[in-house]
This record gives C-alpha cells, sequence and structure tokens, in this order.
C-alpha cells in the first residue's frame, strides 16, 4: 500500500514535460491519496495530468477512494457552518480539512 500514486506518481513541470496517460487499466492498486495515480500540483500548478480513457478498476472496499489525486491545495469545509449564527444559540458541529486539486480530501498532507 502506498500513500501517493499506488500505480503512477509523477513529480515535474506538465507544461515543460507534458505526460498524457491515455487507455491504461488500473487494477488493484491501493494508496491513501491516488490508487492510480498521484500528481504534484506544486510543480506543475498550470497544467493538469490526465488520464484519457483509463480504467480505475477499485481494489476490494476502496470503491470510494481517490484514483487521482494532489498533495493538498487547500482548505475547505467537510461539514459547512451554518449560514447564520446567533449570539444565543450554540453552535453546531463543523469541520475543516484539506483538500487537493479535485476537491478531494488529501490524507497524506501535511
Amino acid at each position: 500500500k502506498a500513500n501517493r500514486g499506488a500505480a503512477i506518481a509523477v513529480v515535474s513541470d506538465l507544461a515543460a514535460h507534458p505526460v498524457l496517460l491515455s487507455g491504461l487499466r488500473f487494477e488493484e492498486n491501493i494508496a491513501t491519496d491516488g490508487s492510480s495515480a498521484w500528481w504534484s500540483r506544486a510543480a506543475s500548478p498550470l497544467v493538469d495530468l490526465e488520464c484519457r480513457g483509463c480504467d480505475h478498476a477499485a481494489a476490494s472496499g476502496l470503491s470510494n477512494a481517490s484514483h487521482v489525486a494532489t498533495e493538498a491545495v487547500a482548505l475547505g469545509f467537510l461539514v459547512p457552518p451554518p449560514a447564520a449564527i446567533h449570539s444565543n444559540e450554540a453552535v453546531p458541529s463543523f469541520s475543516a480539512g484539506l483538500l487537493d486539486a479535485y476537491g478531494q480530501v488529501a490524507r497524506t498532507s501535511g
């Protein structure tokens, strides 16, 4: 099991050194982030890694795993707070987390 990119990990400027993945089938890959591929958004802020026509067959028990992921690039609400909070009310629970370029929770960043 990998932390990032069980099958493929790319850490380069994709604008300067283009990478095109096409027609690949990923099977039984297990990673905390990016079971098929992980790429560094910091190294490539202007161009996304593409996987055209790729098949991401998740490993058993990982149907909700992120198949393609990046490092954390933003802080966002996982459960947003209410739009208005009044001083005489208890604040309902909310949570924030680190998100990758796809808006997925980045589990290995930090």
